[in-house]
C-alpha cells in the first residue's frame, strides 16, 4: 500500500479516536485497516455514528429552540 494511503488512513483513524465510539467498533475498524483498506473499512464506525445520531443528536436538534425558530420562519 502506498505511503500516501497509509498516512490518509492513519489520519482517519485518529479522527475516530475523537468520536465517542465504543472500543469494540474502534477495534473492528483498526483490524480492518491492518488487513488492508477497502470501501468497507470504516463501515462499522459509520453505522455506529449514524445510530448514535438517530438516537440522540437528531432528536435533540429537532426539538431545539433554534430549529423550531427556523422552521417557523421557513413556513411563514
Amino acid at each position: 500500500m502506498p505511503s500516501r494511503v497509509i498516512n490518509l488512513l492513519s489520519g482517519l483513524y485518529h479522527c475516530l479516536l475523537q468520536i465517542n465510539l465504543d472500543s469494540v467498533t474502534r477495534e473492528v475498524v483498526y483490524t480492518n485497516m491492518a488487513r488492508g483498506a477497502d470501501l468497507s473499512t470504516f463501515e462499522p464506525a459509520q453505522k455506529r455514528i449514524q445510530a448514535l445520531m438517530d438516537k440522540d443528536s437528531y432528536p435533540r436538534f429537532i426539538s431545539s429552540d433554534l430549529y423550531q425558530y427556523l422552521l417557523q420562519q421557513a413556513t411563514c
